[in-house]
């Protein structure tokens, strides 16, 4: 990620007021939680301030989140003192093989890591994915089109996956507005992965 792009989400974070991050965890993660495993090892992919990583850390996973944001990776450890919590360009970062139980992936999107996510996950292994597709583009036609999801992109990424949950199209938004977003939640099958 370029260095105006950390140094954006660095003055975003800033704002006492929380204007432009989520401070309340995602509705997707919670309509879903209960797919999810109660112990093992968490990834939370551009945490921000570390609300959904919060849920999971209750739920008894074990969380490492990281982001750009030096300000939000502050706030998030704050909010959950046993967060793995780091401060890192996910352009820069590769993980272990059969690292993690679960990904989380909300509001981020960098198909290199939606690719590697069969790598770093454990066989049967979780990924609970939200995103902005290019239909967006009709109320926002200013963002950047490699930042969304094309039409089906995101189940054809997770073709051979265990699919357990998919939705695709326009849904109110917290701002009492709607966005236009794809969703999936889905389990790496044992006989995947690196073994």
């Amino acid at each position: 990620m370029p260095q105006e792009d950390a140094i954006r989400w660095n003055q975003r974070y800033v704002d006492p007021k929380g204007n432009g991050w989520a401070t309340e965890p995602r509705a997707f993660l919670l309509d879903h939680l209960d797919l999810l495993p109660k112990c093992g090892l968490a990834l939370d992919l551009a945490m921000g301030i570390g609300v959904n990583a919060g849920v999971l850390i209750e739920r008894g996973l074990s969380v490492v989140g990281v982001d750009i944001a030096a300000p939000a990776v502050v706030r998030a450890k704050a909010l959950n003192p046993q967060l793995h919590a780091f401060i890192g360009d996910l352009a820069e970062i590769r993980f272990a093989e059969n690292s993690f139980d679960v990904i989380l992936d909300l509001y981020f999107l960098q198909r290199k890591w939606v690719q590697d996510f069969s790598r770093i996950l454990k066989p049967g292994g979780w990924v609970v994915m939200e995103t902005l597709t290019c239909e967006i583009q009709q109320v926002k036609p200013g963002t950047p089109s490699e930042y969304l999801l094309k039409k089906r992109e995101l189940l054809n990424l997770f073709g051979d996956w265990d699919v357990k949950y998919y939705r695709e199209g326009w849904f109110p938004a917290k701002n009492g507005r709607r966005k236009a977003v794809a969703g999936i939640v889905a389990r790496l099958p044992e006989d995947q992965g690196v073994n």
